[in-house]
């Protein structure tokens, strides 16, 4: 037999270590070396936690190791697959040089507290600011923490697309959420857009982004998303039944979208009356003209919500975990992929309009199928419904209101364009 090599001739599978052998831990299963074992799993998941970690080294290894030597394990892992997050801020500077030289057209700012020490940075694509052009001209902002050992938030605004699809417009990544950074996210996108068009902003409540949107933004109307002042209104129930809870949160509701400041005004009373001294309080802070359609002072498109930008959080909650060069650049490849996508998507379109208006367009004509119209002048008409209501196609308005809400128009309006010809004089696909 050649030599360096040996034959097992018996091998004894029983252990005569006695019980110091009957143990769930190893000494071997260091956070090194947990960190190897996990780095693959690493590279396709970048938001793995040290809870899942534990899990994945019980159920494979029979191993029960600690969460601190999890969570060590984890970044430990981090660092291997994408390397150190302190170097990465040193990397910083080699990164904006590249992303300038790459996209001349693009944004990018880079502050610091002094040579060494990251401040804020904030990222504007070309590409996106072309598309958002052809969007409707009002932005949804939020800020979001990151996953990181060195903490951070994030700062976004969105838009939507013509299919209603979230439309990343651009970002920034700064130390603390305060009043002096987003004052500085505004003045970079002010400088970013170069936008004519007055913008409506919709947000949460942060009070330095509603200071710094009034002082940079002045001529925009600001909305306040209706989901927080929701959750804030329940706050103020106490101990209320569930029924009375959903009847005064439906009253709000319909508060929000009274169309006249008539029919706001007698909701509102309605509500206080019956929702009690808190919530009576709670609705004297709120400024009517930033969040009830009767006194808002532009147009909302129907929005009342930022729900979107919390669904772009959602979006990149894997990214939010990586090194700041790799964050900005997965972000980077998400939405570049996403515009590619969505422009094969595009390509296979039947219609001259965006699916989802289309498909709204099919539900008015169903529902106002059975109605007639009378024509008063070339743009007024009656419409016969129950009840019956004016619509007035030059001014894009219908006593209902629901025109003027969402700027898109009622089925009301529809049937007066589609029937009395300011539709292209009636047929169509719709029939």
């Amino acid at each position: 037999m050649p030599s360096g090599y040996f034959i097992i001739k018996q091998f004894v599978g029983e252990h005569t270590c006695g019980d110091a052998s009957l143990s769930y831990s190893s000494s071997h299963s260091t956070s090194s070396f947990v960190g190897r074992l996990v780095s693959e799993d690493m590279r396709s998941d970048e938001s793995k936690r040290p809870v899942e970690i534990m899990k994945d080294m019980k159920k494979d290894y029979g191993v029960e190791i600690t969460y601190r030597r999890a969570w060590m394990a984890v970044k430990k892992a981090r660092a291997h697959v994408y390397g150190d997050y302190m170097e990465s801020f040193k990397e910083l500077s080699w990164f904006v040089g590249a992303f300038r030289a790459s996209n001349p057209d693009s944004m990018c700012v880079l502050e610091r507290h002094d040579s060494e020490h990251f401040k804020r940075m904030f990222l504007g694509f070309a590409a996106c600011k072309y598309g958002f052009t052809f969007c409707r001209p009002i932005l949804f902002v939020d800020g979001t923490f990151l996953k990181s050992t060195h903490n951070g938030c994030l700062l976004s605004a969105c838009a939507k697309d013509g299919n209603q699809g979230l439309y990343p417009l651009c970002l920034a990544v700064i130390d603390s959420e305060n009043y002096e950074n987003w004052y500085w996210f505004m003045e970079q996108l002010n400088d970013f857009l170069e936008d004519g068009r007055v913008l409506v902003f919709v947000s949460d409540r942060h009070d330095g982004l509603l200071q710094a949107v009034k002082q940079i933004f002045p001529s925009s109307p600001h909305s306040h998303c209706l989901v927080h002042l929701k959750e804030n209104l329940k706050k103020r129930f106490g101990g209320l039944d569930n029924s009375k809870k959903k009847y005064l949160v439906n009253l709000f509701n319909l508060s929000a979208y009274a169309p006249t400041v008539r029919e706001f005004e007698k909701l509102l009373n309605k509500l206080k009356k019956e929702g009690g001294v808190k919530v009576a309080a709670f609705l004297d802070t709120l400024d009517n003209e930033h969040w009830c359609h009767a006194y808002f002072p532009g147009k909302r498109y129907g929005e009342l919500s930022s729900n979107l930008v919390e669904c772009f959080n959602n979006w990149i909650k894997k990214e939010r975990s990586l090194p700041i060069t790799l964050l900005f650049d997965k972000i980077r490849l998400k939405i570049m992929e996403q515009m590619s996508a969505r422009r094969s998507a595009s390509m296979k379109w039947k219609g001259v309009i965006c699916p989802i208006m289309e498909k709204k367009f099919k539900g008015l004509f169903n529902v106002s199928k059975t109605w007639a119209i009378s024509r008063s002048s070339d743009d007024l008409y009656e419409v016969w419904c129950d009840p019956s209501v004016s619509v007035n196609i030059a001014s894009r308005s219908c006593s209902c209101g629901e025109w003027q809400i969402n700027s898109f128009p009622c089925a009301h309006a529809f049937c007066a364009l589609k029937r009395g010809g300011g539709g292209g004089g009636g047929g169509g696909e719709f029939e």
